[in-house]
């Protein structure tokens, strides 16, 4: 992918990602409470992730120039792996919901509390993707499992710093 494609992705991305301010989205997030300005803000998210999504296994599949087998061996292993990096969305995204609803009354314990949550997450994101680097390596080429995970590290910081754009630091 050409230096140039690749910022017209971002672009891209990144105007899918633009922050719609706390009064754009309403609903559930995940069980906890949060105040009515911000209770949406997590299904929100969800939507977003899942537009996200589609440009992104487009963008993979670009990308990788899969033969009929690779993509045959890839796709049903990209499948549950983004499944299971779905559930880690769904925990940052309603930590996020959870962090801007106690953005105005944080005391030290909640900040406290929600950054080692954030810490937990990368953790387990980590992990994660540990253990399917693996399991791509055994199905594909080392280097094509390599530029598989180069990838999906880029389209995942684009997320990552959008979000970073979007929220405020704690006072």
């Amino acid at each position: 992918m050409t230096a140039q494609r690749w910022m017209a992705l971002v672009a891209m991305l990144t105007g899918l990602l633009a922050p719609a301010g706390p009064a754009a989205s309403a609903g559930k997030n995940g069980g906890k409470a949060v105040s009515a300005e911000y209770a949406h803000i997590y299904d929100t998210l969800r939507a977003l992730r899942g537009e996200l999504e589609d440009k992104r296994r487009a963008v993979i599949r670009e990308t990788m120039h899969f033969d009929d087998a690779e993509a045959k061996a890839f796709w049903p292993l990209y499948d549950r792996y983004r499944r299971e990096v779905g559930k880690l969305d769904d925990r940052r995204d309603r930590l996020l919901t959870r962090y801007l609803a106690a953005l105005d009354a944080m005391t030290d314990a909640r900040a406290d509390a929600l950054m080692t949550e954030q810490l937990a997450i990368d953790r387990d994101r980590l992990r994660l993707q540990q253990q399917y680097y693996r399991r791509f390596k055994r199905i594909l080429p080392v280097r094509r499992a390599v530029r598989f995970f180069q990838l999906d590290r880029k389209l995942d910081l684009v997320v990552e710093l959008n979000h970073a754009q979007s929220l405020p630091l704690v006072d």
